[in-house]
């Protein structure tokens, strides 16, 4: 398999790509992936500059390039091309791979380039292995490059945020994240990652251990799974099912069909910025009610089989008892947990019903079903400038139990920064009226759209003479970091270019194959043209 992705061209970019993969770079894990750059630089004898945000920037020139005019009498300065060094670590519930670990499995799959059970990462490792093939070639037909590869972009643009804008000297700023060739981005969604805390009272009367429990109720657990997921500013406006959201509708539907049940935990999700695909619950149903519980849930699961079968059509919803213990309550004897999972349940393994001896009262049930219920979820507003693009949306990626409240967390998204923060305001309120706490954990600006860009421009000119044919100038609601550079450097312009690929930040992500060397020839000879 390694020898088909050897024959892909350019060479170069596919061979530090396949380098890449080998290299753990999920977010917060990215020490392998700059010592990889380090060494690049070190072997080429290139400047490069680290920070303790794990940032790297490589000079083709040198830092102290002084500027000069090129052949049309134009000030000849540095071009500052950018990608981010993380990847969003997606694995499917049947995989045994450790992704902090264990390299990629990537292969070839006709036209497109795949990871076999997990995300690819070609968000962003291909803008990565693009500029290095553009480095290695660096002499004097293209003007000096400063590469610029920035950490942690998928978890809240944190090496964005800490970079220093006086190491660049450049004034135009080419960013490698885009996924469609034939577009040019010229605008990105601002972004808001929060963190919600709403506390919760366990009913102490009420034990979740023992087959002796009064009154007579039995566990089970609740698992929504098969979802596609995806990027929460990509494919939020795609219609696919949040596992979060539609656990919660399980739980009203439960509650308005007056089946007597109490919750004890509810947890999904990884990632604020993806769609949650898969979650799980803990309920304990009153034995007597227990017929009416199970015709539910078949119920239940035929309607979203229905509802989603053009955007989810593996959705499932399942029930599964669990064992009653040889234990009696009143010692509250850990032992053998009864709210303990099947092996291999990715989600539910790892937290759902972690030691909880007793559930969430009436009340507390109550609250948090109605907060799930309400809170704005997915796409709020189309865009009115640009076709078919996300313009403000919401992503609740995350829930977690903990014994004395339920933790949530998510990113809400605009590509106007007024809007981003009136929902904000919106879902704070919903929040702290339940008695919550919500925190701002971190926050980036739009990048709005600049009609008189003379880099879009010049971008547009050469595509076309290279091409035949006009690019489409499009905006995304992913997350870039354009807005923050713009906001260090004085003057800078920007754009975002990248190949085709599709199901980012998913098991499903693939990057098609031969619009990574279309791109990267409309890019030498862009650099070209500079001199």
């Amino acid at each position: 398999m390694e020898s088909k992705i050897e024959k892909l061209e350019p060479k170069k970019v596919f061979k530090y790509f396949a380098d890449i993969c080998k290299i753990p770079h999920g977010s917060g894990n990215l020490d392998g992936i700059v010592d990889y750059l380090v060494n690049f630089a070190k072997e080429r004898n290139l400047e490069y500059v680290t920070d303790d945000a794990k940032n790297v920037i490589i000079y083709s020139s040198g830092r102290h390039f002084e500027p000069v005019e090129n052949r049309r009498g134009e000030a000849f300065e540095p071009v500052i091309l950018q990608a981010h060094t993380d990847m969003v670590c997606v694995k499917d519930s049947n995989s045994t791979k450790d992704l902090s670990k264990d390299p990629l499995d990537i292969y070839v799959d006709g036209n497109y380039l795949k990871a076999k059970g997990t995300s690819l990462g070609a968000d962003d490792g291909i803008g990565v292995a693009i500029i290095l093939s553009i480095l290695d070639d660096a002499d004097d037909k293209f003007p000096p490059i400063e590469a610029l590869f920035t950490s942690d972009e998928e978890n809240g643009m944190n090496g964005a945020l800490a970079i220093d804008g006086n190491l660049f000297k450049g004034k135009k700023l080419i960013n490698l994240d885009s996924e469609t060739e034939g577009e040019l981005t010229v605008s990105c969604a601002g972004g808001t990652q929060y963190l919600s805390e709403i506390p919760i009272t366990r009913e102490e009367s009420i034990c979740c251990r023992g087959e002796h429990c009064e009154p007579d109720y039995k566990k089970y657990t609740l698992k929504i799974s098969g979802l596609l997921g995806g990027h929460s500013g990509m494919e939020i406006h795609k219609g696919r099912a949040n596992a979060i959201i539609e656990v919660a509708n399980v739980l009203k539907s439960m509650e308005e069909e007056n089946i007597d049940f109490y919750l004890v935990s509810i947890d999904a999700g990884k990632f604020d910025n993806v769609i949650c695909p898969e979650a799980g619950c803990y309920v304990i149903v009153n034995s007597n009610d227990e017929n009416k519980f199970k015709n539910l849930i078949s119920k239940l699961d035929s309607n979203l089989k229905y509802e989603y079968q053009l955007t989810d059509k593996n959705i499932t919803l399942g029930r599964t008892k669990c064992p009653p213990l040889h234990h009696i309550c009143e010692n509250n004897s850990v032992g053998d947990d009864i709210l303990s999972p099947s092996v291999g349940d990715d989600i539910l393994s790892s937290r759902v019903g972690a030691s909880f001896t007793s559930p969430l009262n009436k009340n507390s049930t109550h609250k948090i079903i109605d907060i799930l219920i309400t809170i704005p979820q997915g796409l709020i507003e189309i865009s009115q400038e640009f076709i078919n693009i996300p313009w403000t949306s919401l992503n609740l990626g995350v829930i977690k139990t903990e014994s004395d409240k339920i933790v949530l967390s998510g990113l809400i998204r605009s590509n106007n920064d007024f809007k981003r923060i009136k929902l904000v305001r919106r879902f704070e309120t919903i929040i702290k009226n339940a008695g919550g706490k919500f925190f701002d954990k971190g926050h980036y600006p739009a990048w709005e759209y600049n009609k008189n860009s003379k880099l879009k421009e010049d971008i547009l000119k050469v595509y076309k003479n290279s091409y035949g044919r006009d690019m489409e100038v499009v905006a995304t609601h992913g997350g870039l970091e354009s807005g923050l550079f713009i906001e260090k450097i004085k003057g800078l312009e920007v754009v975002s270019i990248g190949p085709t690929m599709e199901g980012v930040h998913s098991i499903d992500e693939k990057l098609q194959i031969d619009t990574v060397g279309k791109l990267y020839s409309f890019l030498i000879e862009y650099l070209k043209d500079c001199k």
